[in-house]
């Protein structure tokens, strides 16, 4: 029934999808009670949302991971004296979350409508926007981020666009979409800690790899869902553009996946995932990116408190 109300589920109480996680306990024991008051937030806003989209908004929350808002407040908590820290993170999971809305309109089965989805976007979209109102780089930092994950989905590769760079424009697509906004978590969380422009620089490199790391290895589950599930076309994801470059098969698949009405034959997607070695690229990848994060971490041991500096490492480690 539209407009039926679901409490949103506390991520104190059982932190999503990462319940089971130990850094996800270790990051969450850093940030109570400040994760605690954006769902609350959150909840006050989609409460008062128009019922058409209640549920659809409440859906999109219940789902997300909270990563965005999680990295603010930890890089943020470096700064005790402001009193602004937990709206200006649900500003950034608003912000996460109509991203997420509007990514979500390529899934080939979409429910709800798309309607429904764009204008729970666009809702989430304004309550960033309205919650972060008083701080001008807050507004800046998140118009930066929308054009470029929107520049992105237009120019995401897709089944039409077949190129050798087929899987470096997938990782720039990455990079550009979800990793941006992880990025400028921990950029904002930064300039709210009032950190020089050094250290907000080695954060948001620090945030971008991480993002990078963490969206490569959804990939690969997103991959193996397909494989799993044999239904339709496969979604194009980075495994299997790197099957499409790699394997002496790749036009092959291709003019399968371009061919909708043609059932798909998963068995040669089996194959060639042995055969390109996808899992062995997969993890190096992955590896690099987070490599890449520790990095920038190490460049900070100086500058910030170890305990900060340990609970930023928690990141890494999340699956």
């Amino acid at each position: 029934m539209k407009g039926k109300v679901v409490e949103l589920k506390r991520i104190a109480g059982s932190a999503g999808l990462y319940r089971e996680n130990c850094p996800w306990e270790k990051i969450l024991e850093c940030i109570r009670p400040r994760i605690e008051e954006v769902d609350i937030y959150l909840e006050r806003a989609v409460s008062k949302a128009p019922e058409l989209i209640r549920n659809t908004l409440w859906r999109l929350a219940l789902d997300d991971k909270r990563l965005v808002p999680a990295l603010f407040l930890t890089v943020a908590g470096l700064n005790y004296t402001g009193n602004h820290k937990s709206r200006l993170a649900a500003s950034l999971q608003s912000l996460q979350l109509a991203i997420q809305a509007h990514c979500s309109l390529e899934e080939p089965a979409l429910t709800p409508t798309p309607t429904e989805v764009i204008l729970s976007g666009d809702f989430y979209f304004s309550l960033a926007l309205t919650a972060a109102a008083d701080i001008p780089i807050f507004i800046m930092g998140m118009a930066e981020i929308i054009n470029r994950v929107a520049s992105s989905i237009v120019c995401k590769p897709h089944y039409q666009t077949y190129s050798s760079g087929l899987r470096q424009r997938y990782l720039q697509h990455i990079s550009d979409s979800h990793a941006s906004i992880i990025a400028l978590a921990a950029s904002l969380g930064a300039w709210y800690a009032k950190l020089s422009p050094r250290q907000n620089e080695a954060l948001a490199y620090f945030g971008h790899y991480l993002g990078m790391g963490l969206e490569i290895r959804e990939e690969f589950a997103l991959f193996e869902a397909d494989l799993k599930q044999k239904a339709g076309t496969p979604r194009l994801t980075l495994p299997l553009a790197y099957i499409l470059e790699q394997s002496p098969s790749g036009r092959e698949l291709f003019k399968a996946l371009d061919h909708t009405a043609i059932e798909f034959d998963y068995r040669l997607l089996e194959q060639e995932k042995e055969r390109t070695d996808l899992e062995g690229f997969i993890s190096r990848v992955a590896a690099n990116c987070f490599s890449k994060a520790s990095e920038f971490l190490d460049s900070l041991q100086a500058n910030l408190e170890q305990e900060t500096l340990a609970v930023l490492r928690q990141f890494i480690f999340l699956k």
